[in-house]
């Protein structure tokens, strides 16, 4: 699945402010619906260099997420099958993973907010 953006419809309604999805299948099929596909930016380069010093002790080749692109499953199948295509691409190496799907991970770190987060 794929964010979107929102449609103009002029009307107020209860879901504004909410994300809203598609299947990617259905996006490359639908010329409007592709035009909505949310695409990834880069990092704000203030942040980046905040980050670089803060976080990385000046040092920017630390910087992992300057460009971050989201993809939303509906099952934890789902998951494991694109990261298999991923870690399957040869143009793409896989440096990490944040697992936070981890039984053993104490999702009160991070407010209940669960994912897993490859970086490359």
């Amino acid at each position: 699945m794929v964010t979107v953006h929102p449609l103009k419809t002029g009307k107020d309604d209860d879901r504004s402010g909410l994300p809203e999805f598609a299947l990617w299948a259905d996006a490359q099929l639908d010329p409007v619906l592709r035009k909505r596909v949310k695409w990834a930016t880069i990092k704000n380069p203030q942040r980046a260099i905040e980050k670089a010093i803060r976080t990385y002790k000046s040092m920017p080749c630390h910087l992992l997420d300057i460009c971050r692109q989201s993809i939303y499953f509906e099952s934890v199948s789902d998951i494991i099958q694109c990261l298999q295509v991923i870690n399957n691409d040869k143009e793409v190496v896989i440096e990490r993973i944040k697992n936070r799907l981890d039984p053993d991970y104490d999702s009160c770190i991070s407010a209940g907010y669960t994912n897993a987060c490859p970086k490359h």
